[in-house]
């Protein structure tokens, strides 16, 4: 792991369950899958015009060396794919955003999956209730009431990349771009209204949740700042993974006993290691 200077930050390999480790799979192969895709979309952008100066050319015909089944035929007897190179160029423009927005549904799918396995059981979830709002399904004391719980920051910021989540599969399949966009105050409203009915809440949880929102989209806001040629899309798949990663750990110390033995493992910065009798080896695995 390393930060945006280049620095390398110290991980450590922690155990973990297996369902942590098959969590921690899946974001390894959709973090291969976005990068891979991301620099396959721009050698497009950057070869094409070069390669094929004209335009007009039929991709088809440009490209009829690739095994494709773009090449393959309708039920109308039409190619799948009859755009010419600069439709082809314009389209692969387009395309990051639903990139992005592919990952961050599919992890979040995965780490309800995770929650299913791992948590549902222990907390007697009834078959067929879904997840949200996390800060309800996963206020049980198995959870928040031992030495190493998980924390009401994670949980909320885990509950806003589910709400994001939802923006990104519901129409109007718009994303907040602030932390005044009124998608933004109303999930802050409500889930301090909803919260007052948990173990959660006492004089601090109304900060906890307005100071959480506001890190959270002020980070977002900002690296978009950073590269405004990049859509919203690149940065809230990012946090996806952060955040969703983060309380899925944190619900791996609070349920872990000790001396358990265990046969999946994750690396993790160490500083993100409250359980440090959980922890493996030290090395810098990427």
């Amino acid at each position: 792991m390393a930060r945006s200077d280049g620095t390398v930050i110290p991980r450590v390999r922690v155990a973990v369950s297996s369902t942590m480790g098959a969590l921690r799979r899946t974001q390894t192969a959709l973090n291969k899958f976005l990068w891979s895709t991301e620099l396959s979309l721009n050698y497009v952008l950057d070869h094409f015009p070069k390669v094929f100066p004209d335009s007009d050319q039929l991709a088809s015909e440009a490209l009829a060396h690739l095994d494709s089944t773009a090449w393959f035929r309708n039920n109308q007897g039409r190619l799948k794919y009859s755009g010419s190179i600069g439709d082809t160029i314009e389209q692969v423009k387009a395309n990051p955003p639903y990139l992005y927005r592919s990952v961050l549904t599919y992890f979040t799918s995965a780490f309800e999956e995770y929650l299913e396995e791992r948590v549902a059981g222990l907390i007697q979830k009834p078959s067929g209730q879904g997840w949200g709002p996390y800060f309800q399904s996963l206020s049980h004391p198995k959870l928040t009431s031992t030495a190493t719980p998980i924390l009401l920051h994670d949980v909320i910021s885990a509950d806003l990349c589910r709400k994001i989540r939802n923006c990104v599969v519901h129409p109007p399949f718009e994303l907040p771009t602030s932390p005044t966009d009124a998608y933004i105050v109303k999930f802050v409203t409500s889930t301090i209204s909803k919260i007052k009915a948990t173990p959660w809440w006492d004089g601090s949880t109304e900060s906890i949740v307005r100071d959480t929102v506001n890190q959270f989209m002020g980070q977002v806001v900002e690296q978009k700042s950073r590269a405004p040629e990049m859509p919203i899309e690149l940065f809230y798949a990012l946090f996806n993974f952060t955040c969703l990663d983060t309380l899925a750990f944190q619900i791996e110390e609070t349920l872990i006993d000790s001396g358990q033995i265990l046969d999946g493992y994750a690396w993790r910065k160490e500083s993100a290691v409250r359980r440090t009798d959980l922890i493996i080896e030290h090395g810098n695995a990427s």
